[in-house]
């Protein structure tokens, strides 16, 4: 019994946690998409919007790597507009890397000034 209600209370904390469920339900998305090619790393920052009606989302992305040459960091921020169910992936960040450096993409999704999407991705602290 007390197997049950863990599960069901796992279950109700997952359904009710906007920032922990994805997918259609919520009303923005905001995801990194990672292509690695030799000696480069190319991130692309996309956006859906579920609802129905027009929207103007913020996208930030912030870029940290370390490496044998130090510390670099970069940020960048866009405006885009989604009609309804539209899905777009504008935003890129380039950099080279090696096999030993690590590195954290933040993404941030804004409507009205409110974070509504989050997505990162991290190499090198325990991740990857």
């Amino acid at each position: 019994m007390k197997k049950y209600l863990f599960l069901f209370g796992t279950i109700m904390i997952y359904i009710c946690n906007p920032l922990i469920s994805k997918g259609a339900n919520q009303p923005y998305e905001a995801w990194l998409t990672k292509e690695i090619s030799k000696s480069q790393i190319k991130i692309t920052a996309c956006c859906k919007n579920n609802t129905p009606s027009e929207v103007n989302i913020i996208l930030k992305i912030i870029a940290e790597k370390k490496g044998k040459a130090g510390i670099s960091k970069t940020a960048q921020s866009n405006s885009i507009s989604l009609q309804s169910n539209e899905k777009k992936c504008l935003s890129q960040i380039v950099f080279n890397f090696s096999a030993n450096d690590e590195y954290q993409i933040n993404l941030e999704a804004y409507k009205d000034s409110q974070l509504v999407a989050k997505d990162s991705i991290v190499k090198g602290r325990e991740n990857e």
